[in-house]
């Protein structure tokens, strides 16, 4: 590998014209030049393809790809598919990053020996706000280097503060136990091209981090740093008021990567447990909300899993922070629609049947129930409330304890906490 390696910057592009060149100009301006940008216009039709185009004009470096609508997994491969990097970085395109983020954990890379490298995040609603959180990291509450090549393994001092290392076993154990920094998500991330040699995001699927966090991220110890360099981007008003079919997929997911956990290190099979029925109190209760506070669209909206922290936390003051929160949570996967025909007889025409294949649609009364029915057995067969309650917030453990004993009783809770917020 040359001192200089070409990284690969991959960004899906769908309607973000307000906010593409933010987003693009901090790409471009990174103190690692040797970049190679992907633009991948996941057939956007406000602008956000013009504004490809121009950055593609001026700055050699950039790469356009445009295609017809497939979300965001798909725009991802497109990206995997040709890219020329050593190595690869994802942004979501409403997104900003520190100047230094790709020097950063390239430095990393090479300091540790690994393959794969993380920097601390933090969400955002205006610009402004991202000079706060530089200002707060300052403040160091963590001042040592430590070293977790082993669960549980000992802090080493180290010139650098807040650069370390961590063995998958390790960061697969904290991820499922809530610590926010071990969030499913590949932004904020810097990988070996070689990872994904044989690896793409399931095409035509929201939670495509999830799906293959294991894969991923089993592939080589991780380099850290605490220091914020990715801030990710909350819109007002995306918070979650709806369950649409596709949310569905969260389901699948977290059984995979949860069993992907349990098989290869079975230390971790009560953590891995742990997240499966957090999953599905979560995916239960915005099943439940999502029948109290129905929205007229699917367009813009947060994951499930993050409906524990960004819905109740937004609402109250029920906060509980779920490790697959931050995974799921700021997911652009919802906003970028993706376009397919969910029909499986081309001959149903009917504005009804339309709305029942249409994975955008909300669930029927029925299939909420079946589906809440199907989560609550999950829950009343796999739940370790001892450990569940050590590792989860009150709130969260409130939750847990009503869901267990009856659906019922968090819709009650639900009722009542509406009529008092």
């Amino acid at each position: 590998m040359s001192e200089n390696p070409l990284i690969s910057v991959v960004i899906p592009v769908y309607n973000v014209k307000e906010f593409l060149r933010a987003c693009v100009e901090r790409i471009t301006a990174q103190t690692y030049a040797n970049l190679e940008i992907l633009l991948v216009d996941d057939g956007s039709n406000d602008g956000s393809e013009a504004i490809c185009d121009e950055y593609a004009a001026r700055d050699p470096r950039v790469r356009v790809l445009h295609r017809l609508n497939g979300g965001q997994a798909s725009a991802r491969n497109a990206a995997l598919d040709v890219a020329r990097g050593e190595f690869i970085s994802f942004v979501d395109s409403d997104d900003l990053i520190s100047l230094d983020l790709i020097e950063t954990l390239f430095r990393l890379t090479q300091k540790f020996c690994t393959k794969i490298a993380m920097c601390g995040y933090a969400a955002f609603s205006d610009e402004s706000e991202i000079n706060n959180f530089k200002a707060a990291l300052n403040s160091k509450e963590n001042q040592n280097s430590k070293e977790i090549s082993d669960p549980g393994g000992a802090a080493n001092s180290n010139a650098n503060a807040g650069e370390y290392k961590i063995s998958p076993q390790e960061l697969f154990r904290r991820s499922c136990t809530q610590d926010p920094y071990f969030s499913t998500a590949v932004w904020r991330a810097l990988f070996a091209r070689e990872i994904f040699a044989a690896l793409r995001f399931p095409a035509g699927q929201i939670y495509e981090d999830v799906a293959i966090f294991f894969d991923i991220f089993n592939a080589s110890i991780a380099a850290c740093t605490d220091e914020i360099l990715y801030f990710y981007r909350v819109r007002a008003g995306s918070t979650v008021n709806s369950f649409a079919r596709r949310h569905l997929a969260v389901i699948a997911a977290v059984r995979r990567y949860t069993e992907a956990i349990a098989v290869n290190y079975p230390s971790l099979a009560r953590e891995a447990n742990f997240t499966r029925c957090e999953s599905a109190l979560n995916t239960a209760f915005l099943i439940i909300k999502s029948s109290f506070d129905p929205a007229s669209s699917d367009g813009d909206a947060t994951s499930p899993s993050e409906a524990n922290t960004c819905g109740l936390t937004n609402e109250a003051d029920l906060h509980g922070a779920d490790s697959l929160s931050c995974a799921c949570g700021k997911n652009s996967a919802f906003k970028n629609s993706v376009g397919q025909n969910y029909m499986r007889n081309s001959k149903q025409n009917s504005a009804s049947q339309r709305k029942i294949a249409d994975p955008r649609s909300p669930l029927s009364a029925a299939e909420a129930a079946d589906q809440i029915r199907s989560l609550h057995a999950l829950v009343r067969e796999r739940l370790d409330f001892r450990f569940f309650a050590a590792h989860a917030s009150r709130t969260q453990t409130l939750m847990m304890v009503l869901f267990y004993a009856s659906p019922a009783l968090l819709r009650l809770f639900y009722k009542i906490y509406r009529k008092l917020k």
